[in-house]
């Protein structure tokens, strides 16, 4: 038995055995709080298909067709707005006039950003139009050329296993491979420039970018290390205060390590923003089972939901829908909701910077309602940098639809983000 590494400031000992007896000794032991294989996840299906979708989830880079009523004008003209942020009262008349973010740092804890996207560069066009004054940086917890993938167990399953990503050999370290931490990122703080590209809700807040995972699904050891060791890194950096996860474990997976950092962040008064689930599995049982750390007593879940027809800021009641990928729950554990996508056309939802170009791309699911509250939650911190996390939830919830009463499925329902500055 050979110790792999000890944390200095995490609880847990990371052991390479080749013995049975072992294993049984340690899941026996009173002394042993817990333990799990820490570097594949076996799935007893042959389902290619499903395969497919663990590889790719989440992924998507540089294929934009915008429609001209999704991206708004925003003042100046080169400036642009996704159709879906007025919905959740964030526009230049409304909660910009009193908050922008400043001097509040939002770390993302995703799949990273793209080398080729200027707009969340420090060294490019972070800075530009009314985005100034502010600090980007990226940060690798993850293998620089490893990824994922799932390949035949022998047994009618599939195992993952880290796998050599191909592609230029210049693109390692913290850059994206997948779009989706580029996407995330560019929701909280693209900058509201003068390259009529789209802006970000907290566009002049500090973006704190790190590159945990390969996707959105946390499937490997060197993912859950990764996102543990993330975590605890952010509790070194005071500047910052959100720390938003558009990443999940499959249920019912919820890796103790990973709760532990959670814990421990959140004492340091860190708040962190997690995605209640996205999948295709509209309709079935699944959709309504919040994915892990969502689940965890010191995160806040978040989901995206339909705009509701000719809806005017009442609590959300029964006539709601889930966004056509997002997860809901029954059981308390989602917090708050975020409109990104139109009552009628599903195709139809809020937007993102993608991987390079001024283009950007039509987002969903809950990983972007994370994005979106975390964004939100900055505005709100921005305000009074004094404020403490708990300060920052109960504005929150005092200015959502369902402050009085919770909903069954969405929390505390849509934040209106004006009301919650004033």
């Amino acid at each position: 038995m050979t110790p792999v590494s000890k944390k200095n400031i995490s609880p847990f000992l990371y052991l390479k055995t080749s013995s049975f007896d072992v294993i049984k000794q340690l899941a026996e032991s009173p002394l042993v709080y817990s333990i799990e294989p820490s570097g594949e996840l076996f799935l007893t299906t042959n389902n290619k298909e499903y395969v497919s979708l663990l590889n790719n989830a989440g992924c998507r880079c540089n294929v934009p067709e915008i429609s001209g009523d999704d991206l708004l004008d925003l003042d100046p003209n080169e400036s642009k707005k996704p159709w879906n942020y007025e919905k959740n009262g964030i526009h230049e008349n409304g909660a910009w006039i009193l908050s922008q973010g400043n001097d509040i740092g939002v770390a993302v804890l995703d799949s990273g950003v793209s080398i080729n996207q200027e707009n969340l560069d420090n060294d490019g066009d972070f800075e530009q139009g009314l985005s100034v004054d502010r600090y980007e940086d990226r940060i690798n917890f993850l293998g620089a050329t490893l990824g994922t993938a799932l390949f035949p167990n022998g047994s009618g399953g599939f195992i993952s296993r880290l796998i050599e990503v191909p592609g230029n050999p210049v693109v390692i370290g913290p850059h994206d491979r997948c779009g989706h931490g580029t996407r995330m990122a560019g929701m909280v703080a693209a900058p509201r420039g003068i390259d009529n590209n789209v802006t970000g809700i907290a566009y002049n807040c500090d973006l704190y970018n790190y590159r945990v995972v390969h996707n959105p699904l946390i499937l490997t050891g060197l993912e859950k290390l990764a996102v543990e060791d993330g975590l605890l890194n952010t509790i070194l950096n005071n500047n910052i205060r959100i720390i938003s996860m558009s990443i999940a474990q499959l249920p019912p997976y919820q890796s103790p390590n990973i709760e532990y950092a959670i814990d421990a962040a959140a004492i340091a008064d860190k708040l962190i923003i997690c995605a209640a689930g996205t999948s295709p599995f509209t309709g079935t049982l699944l959709q309504t089972i919040t994915a892990f750390p969502a689940t965890s007593a010191a995160t806040i879940g978040t989901t995206g939901i339909k705009e509701p027809t000719d809806w005017d800021g009442s609590p959300l009641g029964s006539f709601v829908e889930a966004c056509n990928i997002c997860h809901y729950d029954l059981f308390g554990t989602v917090d708050f909701a975020v409109i990104i996508q139109d009552n009628s056309n599903n195709n139809r939802t809020t937007l993102a910077l993608t991987c390079d170009g001024d283009i950007p791309d039509y987002a969903s699911g809950s990983s972007s309602s994370t994005a979106s509250v975390s964004a939100i939650a900055a505005l709100i911190w921005a305000q009074d940098v004094t404020q403490s996390r708990d300060d920052v939830i109960l504005k929150m919830v005092q200015a959502s639809s369902n402050s009085t009463l919770e909903h069954g499925k969405f929390g505390w329902g849509v934040i209106d983000v004006y009301d919650a500055l004033q």
